[in-house]
Parts: C-alpha cells; sequence; structure tokens
C-alpha cells in the first residue's frame, strides 16, 4: 500500500471543495436562469392580456361611436323629413282627400 503524504490528501480535498462550490454556484445559477425565464414569460403574457383588454376596449368605444352616429342619421334624416316631406307624400295626402 503506497502512503499518500498529507499533501497530497490536503490537495484532493481542496480540489473536491473547489469542485463542489462550483457546481453549487453552477446549479443556483441555473435555478436564478429558470426563474428569470419564468418572470420574463409572466411579465409577457401580462403585456399580451394588457394589450387584449386594450383591443376590446377599442372596439366597443368604435362600435359605441358607430351606433351613436347612426342615431345621430336616422334623427337628422327624421327631421329632415318632417320638414321637406317628399312630393310624392303631398300628393298621397291630397288623393286620400280627395277620396273622402
Amino acid at each position: 500500500c503506497p502512503l499518500v503524504s498529507k499533501t497530497m490528501i490536503d490537495r484532493q480535498l481542496k480540489l473536491l471543495e473547489f469542485n463542489h462550490y462550483w457546481e453549487v454556484r453552477h446549479q443556483k445559477q441555473r435555478q436564478e436562469d429558470r426563474l428569470q425565464e419564468v418572470r420574463h414569460q409572466k411579465q409577457r403574457q401580462e403585456e399580451r392580456q394588457r394589450y387584449m383588454d386594450m383591443a376590446r376596449q377599442r372596439e366597443e368605444i368604435i362600435n359605441m361611436l358607430h351606433q351613436q352616429r347612426q342615431k345621430r342619421i336616422q334623427v337628422r334624416h327624421t327631421v329632415w323629413l318632417a320638414l321637406n316631406p317628399p312630393e310624392h307624400l303631398e300628393t298621397d295626402v291630397e288623393e286620400v282627400r280627395r277620396l273622402q
């Protein structure tokens, strides 16, 4: 059995400690990287949701404005017809009066 010097044992221990240190550090770094990736994905998902909500709200506003415009056009048309009845309507009224 060859004898191993204390210096050799110390070197081996230091090497093992060094390797263990780097392995632990590497594992921690991988965990940090995974956590950072999860945070990044969550942030992107929240941003997407926010943009989807904004798009939905925009569509609702556009639809509401369209409905308001249609109502204004209808009111204007009704008022215009009341002030300017079509000629055929006047002739129809006259014909009804004659028939009575």
